[in-house]
């Protein structure tokens, strides 16, 4: 036997370590410790751009009808979701938008952008971790491609921007249109860029929509131009709140606009490196429909610890086709191309738009701007990178955009709108490279002055693309017969789409277009019945955006929201709950720890008592 006085002492220190790092681990959420980078499931699921998704809305007549007829209100309505052939159970959706969803209504057409969430009435509830999704109708926009490509070239450069793929959608299996998927900006977006430790989120928009149509705001706190000290001078940024927030947040956020707009240590208020690269990009697709143009919107803003970054959004007037001011139209295609890298504003001046314009103040992020600039025009327009990005997209969504159900555009329009966007792009990459290498004047006074050298883009339609002016005379209404024809059993049960059959898709791509990858792999025949998530009755979402409090339809039967034959139901534990937990991750590793406190202790204590 081992002969050691302090044999007891030691087991009794390695108990109490071991017992204090597992309550540690456990409970490090709740303590401030950070934990491990969480993944989010979500991202290679429908998000993969790889391949077009299928989503089909099972919902009820009442409710679709409601939806449809009362769009303007934005108020959820319960319905159920298969998306790639997974099933979830009571999640809601409504109609998204402001000007695009009332244009919408006026040209006598359904396709309205959709706004789906997932956890509306139990927070615990998620796609793969995903909480909000948003459905895009591409309106005004011809190529089906400008959100699609101000998002990737954003993520491209690392900019904490919302993921994207292209979805065929349908209303109890009847085809409703193919549609972009954009994931919401909301709380996974903020979890899977910037971690648990979340701060606070705020969409500022300095538009009031309403029956009467748009009017400003009473402040200018969209701007991000500190003005005084009154909390009430600030009301757009809280109005357009995310998440909740409390006083104290308010007034710290107010002191890093006031230390932005004196220019104050700008490297602590502002995260340079975020917001310089999210200008990069969003300077060279030229958004005026933004926060660099007179709305002043169109743009998160994030808010943690006192440091600001800005978070994309909405780009479908984007590439020079927002018509504001008599620019982005016919006329106006070689201005939008060259358009000046330095002074990057329109209708208002750099001092207006403090974010920016602070930044370029100073020579050293000035350079660093630049920097980004040369970084994203080699790395992803002059090695090959977009044109072959862009061929592989235009192909894939070819035929789809085909057969689009209640497309605004016709395919001779999106073929037209294809070839203008492309064009667009590598023209502007040519026009920033000389901008940036001195050859081409990079402010509007240089461009202006006579004699400038410029590139020539007479030959470009910016309308080609899709422009203020909307649609292309279609976006026919959605036939919601389909609706009760569904009731007689249309969705059967262990129903799971066969994603190339469901696509009714046949042949290859045409129209120019190089044929997509196939999606076949990992696709097939159906191999299980989907699961069903059940979703809880009660809760409710923080979301804000766009209807703030605005909670809707929330009654929901429990089993009513099927038509008839509905889909088999296993359980809240099936495929679709992925929600993705940092408390989780603790408990993990405090079991983990606990198994190898166990088995230290176990090691010692044989030690103490084996004979020798």
């Amino acid at each position: 036997m081992i002969r050691n006085k302090n044999i007891d002492r030691i087991c009794i220190f390695i108990f109490v370590i071991a017992l204090i790092l597992t309550v540690l681990f456990i409970n490090g959420a709740h303590l401030g410790i950070e934990a491990p980078a969480n993944t989010s499931p979500y991202q290679d699921k429908l998000f993969d751009d790889s391949y077009v998704h299928t989503l089909d809305i099972i919902i009820e007549e009442d409710n679709w009808s409601n939806l449809l007829e009362n769009a303007s209100d934005k108020e959820y309505v319960s319905c159920n979701l298969v998306i790639d052939g997974e099933s979830y159970k009571n999640v809601t959706i409504r109609a998204k938008g402001n000007t695009s969803l009332s244009s919408v209504s006026a040209m006598g057409s359904e396709r309205y952008s959709l706004k789906i969430e997932f956890d509306h009435y139990d927070k615990n509830k998620s796609y793969y971790g995903l909480d909000k999704l948003s459905l895009n109708n591409t309106y005004q926009d011809a190529s089906y491609l400008k959100d699609y490509f101000a998002y990737h070239m954003m993520n491209e450069m690392d900019v904490a921007a919302p993921l994207s793929s292209f979805v065929k959608i349908t209303v109890n299996r009847e085809d409703f249109g193919f549609y972009l998927a954009v994931e919401g900006v909301e709380e996974a977006l903020i979890r899977r860029n910037y971690g648990a430790d979340m701060g606070k989120l705020y969409k500022p928009d300095n538009m009031q929509f309403g029956q009467g149509g748009g009017r400003s705001r009473s402040d200018d706190s969209a701007s991000l131009i500190y003005t005084d000290d009154s909390i009430n001078s600030y009301n757009t940024i809280w109005d357009g709140s995310v998440f909740d927030i409390t006083e104290t947040d308010q007034l710290r956020l107010m002191e890093s606009l006031r230390k932005l707009n004196s220019g104050e240590e700008l490297d602590t208020v502002v995260d340079i490196n975020s917001v310089l690269k999210y200008f990069a990009v969003h300077n060279f697709v030229v958004n005026l429909d933004s926060y660099t143009g007179t709305m002043l919107h169109n743009y998160y803003l994030y808010e943690q610890n006192g440091q600001l970054s800005m978070i994309p959004w909405d780009y479908n007037l984007a590439f020079g086709t927002f018509g504001g001011m008599g620019m982005g139209q016919e006329s106006g295609a070689g201005a939008m191309v060259n358009f000046p890298i330095d002074t990057p504003v329109s209708g208002v001046t750099l001092e207006d738009r403090p974010m920016l314009g602070k930044l370029l103040e100073v020579p050293e992020y000035m350079e660093l701007y630049h920097e980004y600039l040369d970084e994203f025009i080699s790395e992803y327009f002059e090695n090959g990178r977009f044109e072959q990005e862009y061929e592989r997209v235009a192909g894939l969504i070819s035929e789809y955009v085909k057969s689009d159900a209640t497309a605004f555009f016709s395919y001779e329009e999106f073929e037209k709108g294809v070839t203008a966007l492309k064009e667009f792009c590598l023209l502007r990459a040519e026009s920033v490279r000389g901008q940036l290498d001195g050859n081409i004047p990079s402010t509007s006074e240089g461009q202006s002055a006579a004699g400038a050298v410029l590139i020539n883009a007479d030959h470009l339609s910016l309308s080609d693309m899709g422009s203020m002016g909307g649609g292309g005379g279609r976006g026919f209404n959605f036939n919601r017969n389909s609706i009760s024809q569904a009731e007689g059993g249309a969705v059967e049960q262990g129903f799971m789409p066969n994603r190339e059959a469901n696509n009714n898709m046949s042949g290859p791509p045409t129209g120019g277009f190089p044929e997509g990858p196939d999606r076949g792999q990992g696709g097939g025949d159906i191999m299980e019945p989907p699961v069903m998530q059940d979703g809880a009755q009660n809760g409710e979402s923080d979301n804000r955006e766009e209807s703030p409090g605005n909670r809707g339809n929330e009654n929901f039967p429990p089993e009513e929201g099927f038509p008839r034959g509905g889909l088999n139901n296993r359980g809240s534990d099936g495929v679709g709950n992925m929600e993705v937990d940092s408390t989780d991750d603790w408990k993990t590793i405090g079991l983990l720890l606990g198994s190898l406190f166990i088995l230290i202790l176990g090691a010692v204590f044989v030690l103490r008592y084996r004979r020798i």
